[in-house]
């Protein structure tokens, strides 16, 4: 068998349907991420993404990068959750993930004298953050509702046509 790792196989929906849901989704990288992954939420970040010591990869929750994911030297990122890269994910110490690495494109990781880069795999964890995390989940895509009269029953166009004979 052939592992399939692809956005749709691994979340159940697109890049858009995963944008739509997510608690941040940012594509303005760096500007839009905030410094911390918040407890048992999704981020979704559109590009290259890198994580520095100014904003380490912190916190508990699931991201995902739609390219390549850099954690850069000296970023002392400690990440629990699942890390999803459609890219390549290039690691450097300290740092340290725990939970679930898949990263399309590969992993390059780098300890540096006595840092290490660690990936642990923990199953209750990612138990644990999936049913937090997608537990009432709702779309959060901005949408523009149906024009309506003053008393709040939509306009003659916007009505569901009548079916005749019954």
């Amino acid at each position: 068998h052939e592992f399939k790792a692809d956005v749709v196989t691994v979340f159940g929906m697109n890049w858009d349907g995963l944008r739509a849901i997510a608690d941040v989704s940012a594509s303005d990288v760096p500007g839009a991420l905030p410094d911390r992954v918040a407890d048992y939420t999704m981020h979704v970040v559109q590009g290259d993404v890198v994580y520095d010591a100014a904003r380490p990869l912190v916190g508990t929750g699931i991201v995902v990068v739609q390219g390549n994911c850099t954690i850069a030297e000296g970023s002392h990122s400690a990440f629990n959750g699942l890390l999803y890269v459609s890219g390549t994910l290039t690691a450097r110490a300290p740092a340290r993930l725990v939970g679930q690495v898949i990263a399309l494109g590969g992993i390059d990781a780098h300890g540096t004298g006595s840092n290490y880069v660690e990936f642990t795999h923990d199953k209750k964890l990612l138990d644990r953050i999936r049913v937090r995390v997608a537990q009432y989940r709702a779309c959060k895509a901005r949408f523009r509702p149906l024009p309506t009269l003053p008393d709040g029953r939509p306009t003659e166009r916007d009505r569901p046509a009548r079916r005749l004979g019954g």
